[in-house]
């Protein structure tokens, strides 16, 4: 495909070790695929060295725009970003400083209605605009990370283990802020999930990354309603 996210050989080191080898993948435009997989596959890793925050050797390119190789910087330009699992937001900063700091690259003059629109569409973070972000509660945390990434307008947003630590109501809020996107434009997702549920509930296709690399594919409506696909695909994680 000439546009969507492309990754094709990608290999991604962790240090002078290779983890990741010959990865695959594609996202299409406003498409979701979560890549999950047993803890220690390198599903973290592999984000990271899509978003140039790891060494990686392939291709990696954004509606056509070859990124391989290139800095951070140009690849946020180039419309990826990257919501880690971990370390996400700056405590100190209040709610609304948060959301104003993930458009912090953006010159379109729509910063402010877009921050209204999230206040009118994410009513728990309305609910906390001057608050501190790490005086919120962990469900509110990961809202306010994800919005935040949010408001860069990314093409494609990379999400790292987004239900981690998340009790059933605010991961059902969750998955349902980023299924729409607070400022009602989804982006295309590549997910790194350990919840098989929640990524088959976000995302219309699932890849299984085991011992480096890819090993299994399926469309995320086949894992949902077939027990014996749904058994395969735990079996490998």
């Amino acid at each position: 495909m000439s546009g969507g996210l492309r990754v094709a050989g990608l290999g991604v080191w962790a240090g002078a070790f290779q983890v990741l080898h010959g990865i695959d993948l594609e996202v299409p435009a406003g498409g979701a695929l979560a890549m999950v997989g047993p803890n220690g596959a390198g599903k973290s890793l592999l984000l990271r060295g899509i978003m140039g925050l790891a060494p990686a050797r392939g291709a990696v390119t954004v509606d056509g725009q070859d990124l391989s190789g290139a800095p951070v910087r140009r690849r946020l330009l180039a419309g990826l970003a990257l919501c880690p699992g971990e370390r996400a937001l700056f405590p100190e900063m209040s709610v609304g400083e948060s959301l104003r700091m993930g458009a912090y690259l953006r010159r379109d003059g729509e910063v402010d209605a877009d921050l209204e629109h999230v206040r009118a569409r994410v009513p728990r973070l309305a609910e906390r605009w001057r608050t501190a972000a790490g005086r919120l509660s962990g469900g509110e945390q990961r809202m306010l990370a994800v919005a935040s990434a949010l408001m860069a307008r990314p093409a494609f947003l990379l999400l790292d283990e987004p239900s981690a630590g998340l009790s059933p109501e605010p991961m059902r809020l969750l998955a349902q802020l980023i299924r729409d996107g607070p400022l009602g434009r989804r982006p295309g997702l590549l997910v790194a999930e350990q919840n098989l549920e929640f990524a088959t509930s976000l995302c219309e296709s699932v890849a299984v990354l085991r011992r480096g690399r890819i090993c299994g594919r399926h469309a995320a409506a086949e894992v949902r309603r077939d027990a014996e696909v749904r058994h395969r695909v735990r079996q490998l994680m």
